[in-house]
Order: C-alpha cells, then sequence, then structure tokens
C-alpha cells in the first residue's frame, strides 16, 4: 500500500480524531462515566490512530505537523476550558501535561524508527493499550498501594501494565520478525519491567514520554542480542529489584523512589559493569548512616525526581565515557555520587546538631563520604601513587561541594526535601564532576 498524499493523511486522522473527541464528549455527557475511563478510551483511541501513520505517511514531517496541531488544540483546550471537550480531556483532577507529550513522543517514534514497523509500533501499542489498561485496572480493582511521586498507584495497575507490556512486545516480534523464540520471550519480559519502572516512577503525566522512548531504545538494543545476554539481563534486572526492595524501609525513598533506584541501577550496569554501579550502590546503602538515627530522617520521604536529580550527573559521564570510549571517566563519575553523599550528609546533620561548628560539620561530611566512596574506588582501580593522587583531588572537590551547597542552599538547617533542593544539589555534583573530567582530560592529553 503506498501513502497517501500527506496533506490528505493528515486531514484523515484530524477527522478521526475530531470525530473520537466528540463521541467521547456525547458518551460522557448522556453516561456519566468515570473520568478515567473516557480518558483513556481516547488515549487508546488516539494511540490506535496513530499505529496507521506508517502506512499513510512515508516521511516523517507530516506527523510532526500533526503533533504540533495536537499539542496547540490540546493546550487550547487546557487553557480556554470550552466544557464539553476539557472534560473529555482534562476530566480526572491531578495535574498533568500527559495528553500534550503524546503527540510529541508519537512523532519523536516515528522520526527514530525511520521506516522500521517494529520499531515503532512496539513502543506505541505499549503506550497506548498498557498505559490505559493499567490506569483503568487501577481504578477498578487497585487495592494494594504503593506511594508515587504523583500520590498512590495499585499493584494491581502494574501487574496489568507488565501483562500488556509483555504482550504488545511478544506478540509483534514472533509474527512479524525472525528473532527466535527463546530471545522474543527474554527481550519482552524484560523490555516489560523496564517500562513497568518507568510507568510507576513517572510524575504528572511523562509517561507518556517516557514510555515509548524506553521501549524504542531497549527494542533497539536487544533484538540483536542472543540468549545468554539476554538472560544475564534478566537475572541482573529482578536481583536488583529484589534487593532495593527487601532494603526499601531501611532509606527514606518512597516505592517509586525505590524503583527509581533499581533501574538506574541496572541502566549503570548495562552501560558500564559492576565497578561503576559500586559508587552508586554505596550511596544508596550508606547515605542513611551519616547522621544518627531518628524518626525524623528515616520517614520515606523522598521521591523519584530525587533519585533521578542525584545520579543524572553520573549517569551523564558514564554514557559520554562508552559512547567515546574514555575509561578514564570513571574518575569525574566517582566524584559525582562521592559529592553527593557529602551533600546529603550536610542537609541531615546541620538539622539534627544546628549548633554544631561548620568548619567541623564540613570537615565530617567531606571525610566520611570521601572515605566511603575513595577508599572503594582505590581498590578498584589499583593501589598507587596515582590513584592515591587522584583521590586526594577528589576529596578536595567534595569539600567544595559541601561547602558550595551550604551557601547555595535556601534553609539549608531544614534539611529541605524538595525537589528543587535535589535538583540544586545535582547541579552542584555536576559542577565540581566537571573540574574532575577537566582534569582527566588534560593529564590525558600530557
Amino acid at each position: 500500500m503506498s501513502p497517501l498524499n500527506p496533506w490528505l493523511g493528515i486531514f484523515i486522522v484530524l477527522a478521526l480524531l475530531g470525530a473520537l473527541i466528540g463521541a467521547l464528549a456525547v458518551f460522557q455527557k448522556s453516561k456519566q462515566p468515570h473520568p478515567e475511563l473516557v480518558r483513556k478510551l481516547l488515549h487508546m483511541g488516539m494511540g490506535l490512530v496513530t499505529l496507521s501513520f506508517p502506512w499513510l505517511f512515508s516521511s516523517a514531517w507530516p506527523v510532526s505537523v500533526l503533533a504540533a496541531l495536537a499539542v496547540i488544540g490540546l493546550l487550547g483546550v487546557k487553557f480556554i476550558k470550552t466544557e464539553s471537550i476539557s472534560n473529555v480531556v482534562h476530566g480526572v483532577a491531578r495535574e498533568s501535561l500527559g495528553e500534550i507529550y503524546f503527540p510529541i513522543s508519537i512523532a519523536i517514534i516515528f522520526a527514530l524508527s525511520d521506516g522500521n514497523l517494529i520499531l515503532y509500533i512496539i513502543p506505541v501499542l505499549i503506550l497506548t493499550l498498557a498505559d490505559a489498561v493499567a490506569a483503568l485496572i487501577g481504578v477498578r480493582y487497585g487495592e494494594i498501594k504503593y506511594t508515587t511521586s504523583d500520590g498512590v498507584k495499585s499493584t494491581e495497575g502494574s501487574i496489568a501494565f507488565f501483562t500488556m507490556a509483555l504482550l504488545a512486545t511478544l506478540i509483534p516480534l514472533l509474527l512479524f520478525t525472525e528473532v527466535g523464540r527463546t530471545e522474543t520471550l527474554l527481550i519482552a519480559l524484560i523490555i516489560a519491567i523496564l517500562v513497568m519502572y518507568i510507568e510507576a516512577l513517572a510524575w504528572k503525566g511523562l509517561d507518556n514520554l517516557f514510555i515509548p522512548l524506553g521501549g524504542f531504545l531497549l527494542l533497539k538494543v536487544y533484538m540483536d542480542m542472543g540468549v545468554p545476554e539476554l538472560a544475564i539481563r534478566l537475572v541482573v534486572i529482578l536481583a536488583l529489584f529484589v534487593i532495593f526492595l527487601l532494603y526499601r524501609k531501611r532509606t527514606t525513598l518512597n516505592d517509586s523512589a525505590t524503583m527509581a533506584a533499581a533501574l538506574a541501577g541496572y541502566l549503570i550496569w548495562a552501560a558500564g559493569d559492576w565497578t561503576w554501579f559500586v559508587p552508586a550502590l554505596l550511596v544508596f546503602i550508606s547515605y542513611h548512616v551519616l547522621s544518627p538515627k531518628t524518626e525524623e530522617n528515616t520517614e520515606r520521604i523522598h521521591d523519584a525526581q530525587a533519585v533521578i536529580a542525584l545520579t543524572l550527573p553520573g549517569m551523564f559521564w558514564l554514557f559520554i565515557a562508552r559512547d567515546q570510549g574514555i575509561n578514564e571517566l570513571y574518575f569525574p563519575y566517582t566524584v559525582s555520587f562521592a559529592a553527593q553523599l557529602g551533600m546529603i550528609g550536610l542537609a541531615r546533620l546541620h538539622h539534627q546538631f544546628p549548633n554544631m561548628n561548620r568548619i567541623v560539620l564540613w570537615t565530617r561530611c567531606t571525610v566520611q563520604a570521601s572515605a566511603i566512596i575513595f577508599i572503594p574506588w582505590m581498590l578498584i582501580v589499583g593501589l598507587n601513587f596515582s590513584s592515591i593522587a587522584y583521590a586526594s583531588v577528589g576529596v578536595s572537590l567534595v569539600g567544595v561541594a559541601v561547602v558550595g551547597f551550604y551557601y547555595l542552599q535556601p534553609n539549608i538547617c531544614d534539611c529541605p526535601t524538595n525537589n528543587e533542593r535535589f535538583w540544586r544539589q545535582g547541579g552542584v555534583g555536576f559542577v565540581v564532576s566537571l573540574f574532575a573530567a577537566g582534569l582527566v582530560i588534560s593529564l590525558s592529553q600530557v
């Protein structure tokens, strides 16, 4: 089937989406169903329409035009608030931009897939079916709750999401590719588990962006792997989840943050190896021991954004190292995590002991964090004059991060737990790691 004239295709899609919204508006007014049902019917309808794009369009620009028109239209509905249409799109009370991210993610996936039907269809199917079914099952049957950045979600909903994501990956791979059956099953299991994590930790509708992008990237990587490699990855995913699940009550991370930590740990291990995983793991298992245990500092109040903000600087260096083949960037990667540990200790200790001399406070946090992170680092890279010199520089950079954060963070003595604090802390860690990277690069060129 040859693609249609692109403008005709655009007109057909807009007409279908308009008819869908109109029909749902009538359904909502006459039957008054649960707002989540109407919203997810719109979600599924939009997704099913977008599945036709590879047959309607041969290039990415018409899809980009449709995405832009959809975003403009949805924003118009959001702010102008035409009651019948607004109730279909924004009937759920929680704050979300998911409907805006949906067409954006479709346009990105269509462009990235570059005509590969499997790389387009599977991520869109996961986004269309798994996300919608999870929400509906969660609303109707959800009894076992867990905490997320957006409030609570249900275990039943997450299981439904996993099941639909598994089928949405497994069936197309079996029917339309030459990937072996065992490989297909392993790929489907890995992708279903990982995108389930993504759905659980995303906030304010970002799952509509992260799920298809994550599904696309995972599919692209794993379709060329054999059974042994895939089996190892599945075992590591499950092991990390079990470890983090069992350990979660010893941390201040809520349930979605625990999943974010497990996902970050897997990504670090998969992109690097166990040596890159060690600094991140040390931060996770040791940050709460840097200050005496109290009822206040053991509450599970930190969400997925905190985990993402503090791990992004290190993951940046990891992916640059792997992409460019610069293994020396293991040092700035380690510095970033040591700095985060020092700043966590600073916030917690300063809150518990507001009268502690600031020099003593800075020194204690710097020394403790550096010892926890850099002693294992030196054992990994080899204990010699060079590693000792690098570790000394790392200690100094941790001290800079601790002192800098002390002055940059408003109300540091209150140990703020808002997301602004964690993104600021992540930024400080990234800045000091830049200096570590500059040192490594300059010395490598001598």
